[in-house]
């Protein structure tokens, strides 16, 4: 389960009962005072019940049955918390894995003092650059609140990564909406043309669709997979191929999150089936919103390029930007 998911799924627990309360508030009588706004509510539950209707027949073309909402909200909380749990239990491993690092990088209260001038030296930076590039399983990493988003630091990476000439493929789909300009797939709000984007500078753009459903258990037995075979046949149709982008959130789609031992199992089919025989292909992760959700990350699986966003994951909801 996505971050995306997981949020709507605790955003409608909580938006539930508030429903309840708004619904007996509609059905109250006007004449009914209680001076003890609990008392207003439990009253209530205990009078109150909530339709459900069944498919008609022939013979009752609707069927009642009264529900308490009381059981109705346990019912939903009960059938949460294993899932409540288990996102707990991953949490409380990242913790324990970033607070080693801190401590295996002598992070100390000099860490956190400022730079001046061109700002070389600044050991906190230095030192936040080795701790994430170690949780990402990365050789390197360039953790900057100048990335403004997760956006910004995946068009920096791209453009990093590509030259005029080369050409790019999604195997995750259609990115988010966001990416287009950067892609040159629509004009930019704030030029109105498409200059600056990937496509003025001659950076082409594919997308191939994930697998899903049974077609993506019958590859490899999950609720989503890679295509392989049309990634095969794009890359060996496109000699100026140069980068396989992939996204592993959800983002706005009802598509389940990519795992990363998918995204392992495509990174050995690359490698074994181009990268070996001399191909450069390089497989970038935007990994906006799936860091730290599971224990390993892409990087660890032979991913080459990851990017990520501070005002997600690895912020904890502090960093203003990055």
């Amino acid at each position: 389960m996505s971050s995306i998911q997981r949020s709507l799924t605790i955003f409608y627990c909580f938006l539930l009962p508030f429903s309840v309360v708004y619904a007996l508030h509609k059905r109250a009588a006007p004449s009914r005072s209680h001076s003890d706004p609990h008392d207003y509510l439990r009253h209530q539950l205990q009078h109150c019940h909530v339709t459900s209707t069944s498919a008609p027949t022939s013979t009752n073309p609707t069927t009642s049955i009264p529900i308490s909402p009381r059981l109705m909200i346990e019912d939903a909380t009960k059938g949460l918390i294993k899932r409540f749990w288990s996102v707990d239990q991953q949490t409380k491993r990242s913790m324990d894995r970033i607070l080693s690092l801190y401590e295996e990088e002598k992070v100390d209260a000099a860490s956190f003092h400022g730079v001046d001038g061109y700002g070389h030296g600044d050991i906190g930076r230095e030192k936040l650059d080795v701790i994430i590039a170690k949780l990402m399983g990365a050789e390197k990493a360039a953790v900057r609140l100048q990335f403004f988003s997760g956006t910004h630091a995946i068009a920096s990476a791209l453009f990093g990564a590509l030259r005029p000439g080369d050409n790019m493929l999604c195997i995750s789909g259609h990115p988010y909406d966001t990416l287009e300009e950067v892609i040159g797939q629509r004009d930019g709000h704030q030029t109105g043309s498409r200059v600056g984007s990937l496509l003025d500078w001659g950076i082409g753009y594919g997308e191939i669709e994930l697998l899903e459903g049974e077609e993506a258990r019958k590859e490899n037995g999950d609720r989503v997979a890679f295509d392989l075979k049309s990634i095969d046949i794009a890359i060996e149709k496109d000699p100026q191929l140069k980068l396989i982008h992939i996204q592993r959130s959800c983002g706005y789609k009802w598509r389940p999150s990519i795992p990363v031992m998918e995204i392992g199992r495509l990174c050995d089919h690359i490698r074994r089936k181009f990268k070996e025989k001399g191909r450069d292909i390089i497989i970038f992760v935007d990994n906006c919103y799936g860091e730290l959700v599971e224990e390993i990350e892409p990087c660890h699986v032979g991913a080459d390029i990851c990017a990520g966003s501070l005002i997600k994951n690895l912020g904890g909801t502090l960093a203003p930007s990055g």
